[in-house]
């Protein structure tokens, strides 16, 4: 063999050679990471600025029912559209370090070996969870959207911050009873002797049952069953005023808003009635007062009798028969409001405790 010959085949050996180096560094790169994930998915490294970080997942639609996984990890992974776990079993390390549930997920009835971490992950919308064993969750580093909504449906152990229970919810279509099981099980396992969770667990449960009734099966209040129309109005009205005796201050607004209705009421048809029993027996006094100074002598006359608790003789005698009315009105509205602050306040709420402590 010449000497070009074996310069030649020692070219294309080294050519050869290189060429399946090549190829199988990318079949090993791509071994290790694959662009499509075990569980399904597509890669999404925008995320990442360094390559040899692990490549996240984004979940255009993740169904999961009846999965085992050995070990799930979904670590910083997308889930943009619904995401359901149901019946899943995670027989080891649940991973959701740094996930993003941008829809609904829902972990209803799913085993876990040990609790899953939910460490630094998103939740944006319902997060549906419980189980007839009970499942447990760690909550205290996951962040909570304003809009997020974490749904009891059965019986789940939670570790999480007072201040994340305004986020939880149980399921509409539950029977009164078993709503009562769940939050009784939440007071006995996650909240021990804690009574501000308590007492936000008790006004969850009166929120979810303010218009069931007791029993062990669900039934839905239809839109002609005028029986229930009373009760309903009652209820609503307890709630966008007192917060259904949990928020009893929601009142004051109500309170505010009636005393300035009544001051623009006299304003318009007493005014100058009003202004001459305010200033009675005053020597200097304007002859042609200004608006604003009328305006203001009726918003204090409505506060002054909105907070009276003995109406005088003098302000009845003062006004004609048709304005006696408007005023005995707003009198009356003010004793009954005055009456529901401090009746109808739960145990456990702040006017609940400072009537505890003047009254007994």
């Amino acid at each position: 063999m010449d000497e070009k010959k074996f310069y030649s085949l020692t070219v294309l050996f080294l050519a050869l050679f290189f060429v399946t180096a090549g190829f199988a560094q990318t079949a090993q790169s791509v071994k290790k990471n694959p662009t499509v994930y075990p569980y399904g998915g597509e890669a999404d490294s925008v995320r990442f600025e360094s390559p040899m970080e692990k490549i996240p997942f984004v979940y255009k639609k993740a169904d999961f029912r009846f999965a085992r996984l050995n070990h799930a990890n979904f670590r910083y992974a997308r889930f943009i559209a619904n995401t359901d776990f149901r019946y899943a079993e995670f027989q080891g390390r649940a991973d959701f370090w740094g996930a993003e549930f941008e829809s609904a997920a829902d972990f209803r009835f799913a085993q876990f070996d040990s609790p899953a971490d939910f460490d630094r992950a998103v939740i944006n919308a319902k997060f549906y969870i419980g189980s007839r064993q009970g499942q447990q969750f760690d909550f205290t580093r996951t962040i909570f959207s304003p809009s997020a909504k974490l749904v009891l449906c059965e019986f789940a152990e939670l570790t999480i911050q007072n201040e994340k229970i305004k986020h939880l919810a149980l399921l509409d279509t539950l029977s009164y009873n078993l709503k009562r099981l769940i939050i009784d099980n939440l007071k006995g396992q996650s909240f021990k002797s804690d009574s501000k969770a308590h007492f936000e667990l008790d006004y969850l449960f009166a929120r979810a049952t303010m218009y069931q009734s007791a029993g062990d099966k669900y039934t839905r209040n239809r839109w002609y069953q005028v029986w229930n129309w009373p009760r309903a109005m009652i209820s609503s009205g307890y709630h966008l005023t007192m917060g259904l005796g949990y928020r009893p201050f929601r009142l004051v607004w109500w309170i505010l808003g009636i005393i300035i209705l009544f001051a623009a009421w006299y304003f318009v048809g007493m005014r100058d009635q009003v202004s001459d029993y305010i200033l009675a027996g005053e020597k200097n006094q304007d002859k042609v007062p200004h608006n604003l100074d009328l305006f203001i002598n009726c918003l204090y006359f409505s506060a002054s009798l909105f907070f009276t608790f003995r109406l005088k003789k003098e302000i009845l005698k003062s006004f004609e028969r048709k304005q006696r009315w408007i005023i005995i009105s707003e009198y009356l509205i003010g004793f009954l409001a005055y009456i529901a602050f401090l009746t109808l306040a739960k145990s456990g709420s702040i006017v609940h405790n400072l009537r505890s402590l003047f009254v007994g």
